[in-house]
This record gives structure tokens, sequence and C-alpha cells, in this order.
């Protein structure tokens, strides 16, 4: 009788282990899919406000950093020369970000903070760091733009180190060009109606 019920003893073990590492990598997978979920939230979210300003009229520079400052949240460690440090509430975060933003958007790089996020460094297609791509196209009714997140890492500490770059998170939108109606072909002097 003793040795059945150490053999049932260690069977519980394994048992335990077998279904704790089971559960485990069904945690750790839906953290990814939910990591990604919200990569891709943020990609379109990105792409709107893309698109948008350049359906507005505004210049490709400004196109671009609109879809830079929506993606802020999915663009990686900031690298920035000033950072956000340390604070007491919620309210202060978003009030020091709100601030970045709008000087990232007034004066590029150059501005207080010289903002600048892991994602947001120029890269051709095919390398193996993660980079965010911002792509604006323009119809003669529409205006479309895409926003992707290449060799986006699964964990922090992991890089990819393949040469080939994959696209992880992306999105498109697509919108009626506005500024048709109110702009002239060369894209910066208001219409002005005849008389």
């Amino acid at each position: 009788m003793n040795k059945y019920n150490r053999r049932e003893r260690g069977s519980t073990i394994l048992e335990t282990l077998l279904c704790i590492g089971i559960l485990m990598i069904v945690f750790f997978g839906l953290i990814q899919v939910f990591n990604f979920a919200v990569a891709n939230m943020i990609c379109e979210y990105s792409a709107f406000y893309a698109v948008k300003s350049h359906a507005l009229g505004y210049t490709p520079s400004i196109t671009r950093r609109a879809a830079r400052v929506a993606a802020m949240p999915a663009s990686g460690r900031d690298l920035s020369a000033i950072r956000t440090g340390t604070y007491d509430s919620s309210a202060v975060l978003r009030r020091r970000l709100s601030d970045r933003a709008r000087d990232y958007m007034q004066f590029d790089r150059a501005g207080t903070y010289h903002i600048n996020y892991e994602y947001w460094l120029d890269q051709e297609l095919g390398g193996s760091a993660p980079f965010l791509s911002v792509g604006a196209g323009t119809n003669e009714k529409t205006v479309s733009s895409t926003v992707a997140i290449y060799n986006k890492p699964m964990f922090d500490f992991l890089r990819m180190t393949r040469s080939s770059a994959r696209r992880i998170s992306s999105s498109r939108v697509e919108m009626i060009n506005h500024s048709r109606n109110y702009l002239r072909s060369d894209g910066y002097h208001v219409n002005t109606p005849q008389e």
C-alpha cells in the first residue's frame, strides 16, 4: 500500500506540472494576441489621422508627423532627448505627452523635447530592426493612407534577427479628397470664387 501511494504522488506532481505548463502557454499566447490587437488598433488610428491631414491638404511631412504622433503608444521605447520622467497622476502624464506631441507637430525633431521613438528610425524594407512605415496616396476623388509596423518583437527582450522585413500590424484607411473642394491644383493657394 505504501508503494501505491508513492506512485500516486509522483503522477499527481507530473500532471500538475503538465497542466501548469499548458496554462502558461495559453496565458502568454493571449497576452501576445492582445498585444498585436492593440498594435492594429493604433495603426488604424494613426492611418486615420494621416489620411485626414492629407485630405485637408497638409504637406507630406505634416501628414507623416500626424501619423507618428497618433502611433506614439506603439512606437517602442522613448529615445527623446528629454523624457517624460516620473509623474504623480495620469493627468500629469497626459499633459506632458500632449505638450510633447504639440511640440513635435510644430517643430518636428528640432523642438524642445527632440522627440524620437525606437520605431521612428528611417529604415528601408529589408532591415531587421522594428520600424513604423507611413504612406499616403492621392487619387482623383479619394485619399488613402497606410500605416504599418514592421519587425515588432513579440516581447521587449526579444529582437528579430532575420534579414527580411515582416509586417506585423498594419491598417489602410481611405477618405474623400476634400482638398479638391477648396484648394487649387498646386495645393497651397485658396480657391477664390470667380466674380
